[in-house]
């Protein structure tokens, strides 16, 4: 069995949350390890004043978070360890030093695909964490190519003799590996 891995996710109950949380269980699929699912409920200084208003907010998202994890570890079938987290702060420096205190191998975030303006107010807690983590930082984003062209694919014997191949690749147990222009079989003639 391979070594356990230890997986900071961060949820802010979107839409794409369950994305980044169905990430990490793939990641665990039998590897053993566990999940740090972290919440944040982000504040000024200022607003920390009223003590009572941030603990029922942290209380609201703990029940969110455990609602959420619960409805999709129900769906796996050797479901691993999961640890919830709620803090108060900035989210990405905050998912960032749950991997810091917990030593963990990769951090799952998921992706708005927030562009132009609204990425400029509102950032990219993604993006930051790419730039700050000490670990690899897995994005995820729905999986969407409708609309984007395909690579033309030429059949074998439509390509002029003496037209040089710019694309070629062979299947060896299971994986592409490109093969070099320069190759050859020896012994064949």
């Amino acid at each position: 069995m391979a070594n356990p891995l230890i997986v900071c996710v961060g949820v802010d109950l979107t839409d794409q949350s369950p994305l980044a949380l169905r990430q990490a269980l793939h990641l665990l699929d039998g590897r053993g390890g566990e999940i740090h699912a972290i919440s944040v409920v982000p504040h000024e200084e200022e607003s920390l004043a009223d003590v009572g208003k941030v603990a029922k907010e942290i209380d609201a998202a703990m029940l969110a978070l455990h609602a959420r994890i619960e409805e999709l570890v129900r769906t796996v079938p050797h479901a691993p360890h999961v640890r919830l987290h709620v803090r108060v702060g900035h989210p990405a420096t905050v998912i960032h030093q749950v991997a810091v205190d917990y030593d963990a191998d990769v951090i799952v975030t998921g992706s708005h695909s927030r562009t132009g303006v609204e990425k400029w107010i509102l950032g990219s807690v993604a993006e930051e964490l790419v730039a700050m983590a000490r670990c690899p930082v897995f994005v995820v984003k729905d999986r969407d190519f409708d609309g984007l062209p395909r690579t033309p694919r030429i059949e074998p014997g439509a390509m002029p003799k003496e037209s040089p191949e710019l694309h070629r690749s062979q299947v060896v147990n299971n994986s592409v590996r490109p093969i070099d222009r320069t190759s050859h079989i020896s012994g064949l003639l």
